[in-house]
C-alpha cells in the first residue's frame, strides 16, 4: 500500500504538502500552530488529541471531526470523565460521525454540531493490484470458485478460514480458498494449521502464484484487497468473531461479493442492519454462541416487520431446536412455514410433530 507521500506525489499538486504531526505536546503543538498557521484542522474517525484542540480552540481555528466513530468501551471511559469530554468536543465546530450510534455519543459528550450518518468510506473501494497484477490473479484463478477471509485477525478467525474451507470443499472440490490476514507478519498460525490439515498453500509474498492444484492462498500483503474482493464470491469480513468491532461491509458490497460476518459488527453497526434487512449479507455465529444468534435474529424480526421473506424466523427457530427449546422453535418454524420460506416445513415434520 502506497505512503501518503507516495499519494501526494503521483497527485503532482505543489499546493499539496505532507508534514506528519508531531506528538501531542504543548510545546511541539505550539511549534506546529505558529510555523504553519492552518485555517482548518480537520481530524479523522477516534483520532482526539487534547493539547492540539486545545491550542487550536484557542487561536480560533476551526476544528472539524470527520468519520467519527468511537468504540462502545472507548465511550464509557470518556462517560468516566465527562467534565473533560464536555471541554473537549464542545470546542468542535462540526462532528460528523460515521453512523447514528456513534453520532448520539458525540452529543452526550459535548458535541454541539453533530451530523449522523455520513459514512466517507461508502463510496470508496478497496485498494486494487495495478491493472496488470489485476488481470494475472484472474487468469492464474481460472474463474474457480473463491472463498475470501478479508482482514482477519487472530487464532479464532484463523480457524474459522481453515474449518470453513475444509467444509465447504466438500461440496465443490474445486475451491480456492483466499485468507488475507490483517497484519502481514502474522501469519505462523496459519501456516501452522494449514500444515496440520495437509491443505496445498501458496503465500503471495513469497511471489508463490495459485495454480490449479492450491487450496489456499495466504495473500499477506498490504494494498490489494480490493482485487480480492473483485474475484471472490463469497467475503467473510474479519475482526467480526473476534471481537474487534468488524472491518468495512461495504467494500465487498461494492465489488458485488456475497457478505459474511460474525456477530461483532460494532464498528459498522447501521450499515450491517441496512444489509441484512435488505438479504445482503449473513451474520456466521461460532458453536456455543446460541444467545448471541437469537439476540441477533430477533433484533430483525422486532425492527423490520416489511420484511418479505421469513429467514430470520426460521434461523431462530432452528437455533431454539439447538437450545432444546422445541416450543419457541417449532413457533417461529411456523411462522417461516406461513410465509412459504424454504425447508421450514420439513424440519417441522422432522421436529415438530
Amino acid at each position: 500500500m502506497p505512503y501518503i507521500k507516495d499519494i501526494v506525489k503521483d497527485i503532482g499538486n505543489k499546493n499539496i504538502i505532507h508534514q506528519f504531526s508531531p506528538i501531542d505536546h504543548p510545546l511541539f503543538i505550539n511549534f506546529f500552530i505558529n510555523h504553519w498557521k492552518p485555517s482548518l484542522l480537520l481530524l479523522i474517525e477516534s483520532e482526539i488529541w487534547p493539547h492540539i484542540i486545545i491550542k487550536s480552540f484557542n487561536k480560533k481555528i476551526p476544528l472539524i471531526l470527520l468519520q467519527g466513530r468511537m468504540s462502545k468501551k472507548s465511550y464509557k471511559k470518556w462517560l468516566l470523565v465527562n467534565s473533560l469530554s464536555q471541554y473537549l468536543y464542545k470546542k468542535f465546530s462540526l462532528i460528523v460521525s460515521q453512523d447514528l450510534t456513534n453520532g448520539n455519543r458525540y452529543k452526550i459528550l459535548g458535541g454541539n454540531n453533530v451530523m449522523s450518518g455520513i459514512n466517507l468510506k461508502n463510496g470508496i473501494t478497496a485498494n486494487h493490484m495495478n491493472y496488470k497484477e489485476e488481470e494475472e490473479i484472474i487468469a492464474l484463478t481460472n474463474k474457480r470458485p473463491i472463498l475470501l477471509f478479508a482482514s482477519i485477525h487472530d487464532k479464532i478467525e484463523d480457524q474459522a478460514a481453515i474449518a470453513s474451507h475444509i467444509e465447504a470443499k466438500k461440496n465443490n472440490a474445486d475451491l480456492l480458498t483466499i485468507i488475507v490476514p490483517r497484519h502481514t507478519k502474522m501469519i505462523k498460525n496459519l501456516i501452522s494449521l494449514v500444515d496440520i490439515y495437509k491443505l496445498k498453500t501458496k503465500i503471495r509474498s513469497k511471489k508463490q502464484e495459485p495454480d490449479c492444484n492450491t487450496e489456499i492462498y495466504i495473500a499477506d500483503t498490504i494494498g490489494e484487497l480490493g482485487s480480492f474482493m473483485k474475484i471472490s464470491d463469497i467475503c467473510f469480513v474479519g475482526g467480526s468473531l473476534s471481537r474487534k468491532g468488524g472491518h468495512n461491509l461495504i467494500e465487498p458490497a461494492l465489488e458485488k461479493c456475497a457478505i459474511i460476518y460474525g456477530p461483532d459488527v460494532s464498528n459498522h453497526a447501521n450499515t450491517s442492519e441496512i444489509l441484512l434487512k435488505e438479504n445482503a449479507a449473513i451474520v456466521y455465529f461460532k458453536a456455543g454462541m446460541t444467545e448471541a444468534a437469537i439476540n441477533s435474529f430477533q433484533f430483525v424480526i422486532d425492527n423490520y416487520i416489511d420484511r418479505k421473506d421469513a429467514k430470520s424466523e426460521f434461523y431462530l427457530g432452528l437455533t431454539y431446536l439447538l437450545q432444546k427449546n422445541k416450543s419457541l422453535g417449532c413457533t417461529y418454524l411456523k411462522y417461516a412455514d406461513d410465509k412459504d420460506f424454504a425447508g421450514s416445513k420439513k424440519v417441522m415434520e422432522k421436529y415438530c410433530n
